[in-house]
């Protein structure tokens, strides 16, 4: 899943992945984050909302179990050195953070997420992308 605040779903690119619409999350970058599963990923906003996440950021983050205004990348995590997580079903998880910004606008649109940094982390991502709630 693609999580947003919003509610409405509809079919991206196969019958399994659903995406939860957020208007202000363009479609390119929705799709982006859906394309690049099982990495975490993210779409946040120049405050640092996250306005949409694949299913494996939300694993990561427990974010179904946070109200969307305390959804934000700058208080989840810290954004410029490899890190790792313990998640309680995959275990240990090293991954390395990535920023992707969209052009210039007053709305700071970025695609954020991590890639593995180890083959053992990498083998435990399609795990935690099927964790999600």
């Amino acid at each position: 899943m693609i999580s947003a605040p919003t509610t409405g779903t509809v079919p991206v690119r196969s019958q399994w992945f659903q995406v939860r619409l957020n208007d202000s999350v363009p479609p390119y970058l929705r799709s982006l984050i859906g394309q690049v599963e099982p990495f975490p990923a993210a779409v946040r906003d120049a405050r640092g909302q996250i306005l949409a996440c694949n299913r494996s950021y939300d694993a990561l983050f427990f974010l179904a179990s946070v109200p969307p205004a305390h959804r934000n990348a700058f208080l989840l995590h810290p954004w410029n050195v490899p890190q790792r997580f313990v998640h309680p079903v995959v275990g240990s998880l090293w991954l390395s953070p990535y920023q992707l910004w969209t052009s210039p606008t007053p709305d700071g649109l970025a695609a954020i997420g991590f890639t593995p940094v180890d083959v053992a982390t990498a083998a435990k991502l399609p795990d935690l992308a099927r964790r999600a709630r």
